[in-house]
């Protein structure tokens, strides 16, 4: 390892560097529109998943995050609980009814999380009798 330049500033040889995700989420020259929900944009013309070497959230190499797996676990079991208890439906002018929710502001955050956001909420309520029924059909 070297002492190296990078973007005209000088970096010492042994000198630890973190990248800051925040920063390269949010880089419209890699995520055109980055504060936009635009979830196509890591779908090929096909529509299947392409992965993208920017997202590397867990890092990589000899320091990838241990919790990775984790981390994948637990965001699969809230998703598909969501998705179980809730419907979630887009915002029309139909009167649906609303769910406003802030998110907690914190200087490290500020710039990642969006301040609130809106969506339609109908709690799915399935019948004990139905639920075994469900069951048995798998």
């Amino acid at each position: 390892m070297n002492d190296v330049f990078i973007d005209g500033y000088f970096i010492p040889k042994g000198t630890e560097i973190m990248p800051q995700y925040g920063c390269i989420l949010h880089d419209p020259n890699l995520f055109p529109n980055p504060d936009q929900f635009l979830p196509e944009r890591f779908l090929d013309t096909d529509g299947a998943y392409r992965p993208r070497v920017e997202l590397k959230p867990f890092g990589f190499g000899a320091r990838v995050c241990l919790g990775e797996f984790l981390a994948k676990c637990e965001l699969y079991l809230i998703f598909t609980t969501l998705l179980q208890k809730f419907t979630f439906t887009a915002i029309d002018n139909a009167g649906m009814f609303l769910v406003h929710i802030r998110f907690i502001k914190s200087r490290v955050l500020e710039n990642i999380l969006p301040t609130s956001m809106l969506m339609s909420l109908k709690m799915r309520i399935i019948k004990k009798k139905e639920w075994g029924m469900m069951c048995q059909m798998r």
